[in-house]
C-alpha cells in the first residue's frame, strides 16, 4: 500500500485506515436443557445486542513535516532517527 500526499511545512496530516473488523455471536441458554439434541434450541436464544454487532478497529497516524534548511540541517537529517527509529 503507498499512499502520497502534499501538506504545506509545520502542517499536521491524518492518515486513517480500517485494520480489521470482527463480529461475534453469543447464545444465551437454560443450563442442561440448553444442550439437550434435538430440542435444546427451545431453551436458549441467539443474543442480538451488542455483542453481535461488528467491531471495528482503525489505525490513525498524525503525521507533522518539517523542512529542514542549511548546513546545520543537513547534519540533523542524516544523524536523526531513521522512519524504523533506529540510528543511521
Amino acid at each position: 500500500m503507498q499512499t502520497t500526499v502534499k501538506v504545506k511545512d509545520g502542517s499536521t496530516v491524518l492518515i486513517a485506515g480500517l485494520i480489521k473488523e470482527k463480529s461475534t455471536e453469543a447464545r444465551t441458554e437454560i443450563p442442561f436443557l440448553g444442550r439437550l439434541p434435538f430440542i435444546g434450541w427451545l431453551f436458549g436464544s441467539y443474543e442480538k445486542g451488542p455483542l453481535s454487532e461488528p467491531r471495528k478497529q482503525e489505525l490513525i497516524i498524525a503525521i507533522t513535516p518539517h523542512i529542514i534548511t542549511g548546513e546545520s540541517g543537513s547534519f540533523a537529517a542524516s544523524n536523526g532517527p531513521s522512519i524504523k527509529g533506529e540510528r543511521q
